[in-house]
């Protein structure tokens, strides 16, 4: 499948990466691999994770406090949110 990132979930992974790299270049490598794979694992079995509401689906990292949103569409995963789990809850659903 081929994965889209709309761009404010690229901004909030920016944004991720360059809070976690001034605390610890090693978290940021750490953040970011989880995030890549969280993602490649999204686009090879988009359906593995369950929908959190309506037809949003939602991946929850392992080691980090953050989920990843998304959305299919025939053969497209869009990715809506990269959010920190103790973010104000549901604002990415404007983004819909």
């Amino acid at each position: 499948m081929t994965v889209r990132r709309l761009s404010p979930a690229e901004e909030e992974y920016i944004a991720s990466v360059a809070f976690y790299v001034a605390e610890s270049p090693q978290a940021a490598d750490g953040f970011a691999d989880e995030v890549e794979s969280a993602i490649d694992e999204i686009a090879q079995s988009p359906t593995r994770y369950p929908i959190y509401e309506e037809n949003v689906r939602r991946k929850v990292l392992d080691v980090f406090p953050f989920s990843i949103y998304y959305v299919t569409e025939n053969d497209e995963v869009m990715i809506v949110a990269i959010m920190h789990n103790s973010r104000r809850p549901k604002y990415w659903r404007e983004r819909l």
